[in-house]
């Protein structure tokens, strides 16, 4: 009688590790996944909250479970696979399950582009207004290296042709 006490005893402690509930196991994963997304320096700067983990498929071993991530204030769901190991249970996430990241990264990336080419376009616009010409001030004739100014006379166009290389051109 002792022998099928101690049997049924063991069975017992062998069975409620073996079977944990799907509210149980939600939690315990959760809390793994979340105390992994604040540690792991991969996940850090993302600053994902786990808000929510479902168990949707239990086949013996093979459990699938559904979690609500937040990132950026908004909701997002990814499959999570979990299964049974020497500690207890284990959970893992495949890789392509995060490109809503990407996208958001990308979204956020091409805003900024955006707003970065409607300054410059704008100052572009701002730029482009009429542009008055300064008035070229009067030439001195003759032009000479000499201290006094009292030689030179304003006209309206130069007279004298100006050497320019090896071509001589007149200012008309």
């Amino acid at each position: 009688m002792l022998r099928i006490l101690t049997l049924i005893f063991l069975l017992n402690l062998t069975g409620c590790s073996y079977f944990v509930s799907s509210d149980e196991l939600s939690r315990q994963i959760e809390q793994q996944m979340q105390r992994e997304f604040d540690t792991n320096s991969a996940y850090q700067s993302y600053h994902l909250k786990v808000k929510d983990l479902k168990i949707i498929e239990r086949k013996g071993l093979n459990i699938k479970g559904q979690a609500s991530l937040q990132f950026e204030n908004k909701p997002y769901t990814v499959m999570v696979q979990i299964f049974k190991d020497v500690q207890g249970y284990s959970w893992k996430i495949d890789e392509t399950e995060f490109t809503f990241i990407d996208e958001v990264e990308m979204a956020k990336y091409q805003a900024q582009l955006d707003q970065e080419l409607q300054n410059f376009s704008a100052e572009l616009d701002h730029g482009s207004e009429e542009i008055i010409p300064e008035k070229v001030p009067e030439s001195y004739v003759g032009l000479r290296e000499e201290t006094d100014n009292s030689d030179y006379t304003w006209t309206d166009s130069d007279e004298e042709p100006f050497p320019k290389g090896n071509i001589t051109v007149n200012s008309h």
